[in-house]
Formats: structure tokens, C-alpha cells, sequence
């Protein structure tokens, strides 16, 4: 890739940014895009609890709304369980 241990080792502890073309040379080494590798870092540096503003994230909203109340409880009591923030849900029971 062109890049001596000590780059890497300043790029890795942030005393240094990639360039473009590093940040290319990369991606081609690591068999994916710089546009994946800039998307990873982003979620590894949003704080914990951050909602995502992704399509993704939007569409998921939109099942889990569309679900039952039970289900809805059920489906994001496994979500906390699952992302560690053991989060319990409570909904309101219709009468």
C-alpha cells in the first residue's frame, strides 16, 4: 500500500489524517470502498444512544410501529437486550 509503519501507527492514534489516496489504497487492500470504511467510522464514533438518521434506521421505526403492542414491546425488549442498554419498553394497553 505504500505506507510505512510509522504512518500507520500515527494514523491509527490520530495524530495524523489519511489522505484520499491512502484512504483508496485502503479500501482496495481491505477488498471494499472508502465510502464503507468512512460509513464504519462514523457508527464507531457516534455516542452510544445516538438514533442513526440512515434510511435504515427510519424503516425499521416503521415496522416496529406497524407492529402489535405485544409484539412492539416484545421486539425492542430484544433490541436493548441485544444492543446492552437493557432498555425495557412499557406500553399503553388499549382498553
Amino acid at each position: 500500500m505504500g505506507l510505512t509503519y510509522q504512518q500507520v501507527r500515527k494514523y491509527e492514534g490520530g495524530q495524523n489524517r489519511v489522505s484520499t489516496g491512502a484512504l483508496l489504497r485502503i479500501a482496495e487492500a481491505l477488498g471494499c470502498t472508502a465510502v464503507e470504511i468512512v460509513a464504519e467510522v462514523e457508527r464507531a464514533l457516534r455516542p452510544a444512544g445516538e438514533i442513526p438518521s440512515d434510511g435504515e434506521a427510519v424503516e425499521i421505526a416503521r415496522q416496529i410501529a406497524a407492529l402489535p403492542v405485544a409484539s412492539r414491546q416484545s421486539v425492542v425488549n430484544i433490541i436493548g437486550a441485544l444492543s446492552g442498554a437493557g432498555v425495557g419498553y412499557r406500553a399503553e394497553r388499549a382498553p
